[in-house]
């Protein structure tokens, strides 16, 4: 079994730790060597937020990490990062211009929200900057229309 914590430290102060939430993952018994089944729980404080049953897991080639990001997809119903043909996580990357079209601002709007952090920027090299698609997508799920900008 694994076993996923977030705990809340205010202030950083270990004697005021508070639990958020849990992950738990358990190995059902019923993959092969190589690959795993598992059942997944996730709780917030007293109740449960989902579950869901990960089978075939290629536990010998893959991590704790990517099964739990692999959990949580299945759960929140969405891919957190796509993947390449060899199985790695990759993030999208946009153009400033194509962020702002997304978002329906213009892009002097876009380079503010990424000075505030509420967008993540990439340098890449002399090319100039780019935004990731998985960032655009939160702040659109997070921000309604108008609302922040």
């Amino acid at each position: 079994m694994l076993r996923v914590s977030i705990v809340l430290l205010p202030g950083g102060d270990a004697s005021r730790a508070r639990e958020l939430g849990q992950a738990v993952i358990i190995n059902t018994g019923e993959g092969t060597a190589t690959s795993g089944d598992y059942a997944v729980f996730l709780s917030e404080r007293d109740r449960q937020v989902g579950t869901c049953r990960i089978t075939g897991w290629p536990r010998t080639e893959r991590g704790p990490w990517e099964l739990l990001l692999r959990a949580l997809e299945e759960i929140f119903g969405r891919p957190l990062a796509p993947e390449n043909g060899n199985g790695l996580r990759q993030e999208r990357l946009l153009r400033v211009q194509a962020a702002a079209r997304r978002l329906g601002r213009s892009p002097k709007t876009v380079w503010r929200l990424i000075r505030q952090g509420r967008l993540n920027g990439v340098r890449l090299g002399d090319r100039g900057l780019r935004v990731t698609e998985s960032s655009l997508i939160t702040y659109l799920l997070e921000n309604k229309p108008d609302e922040g900008l």
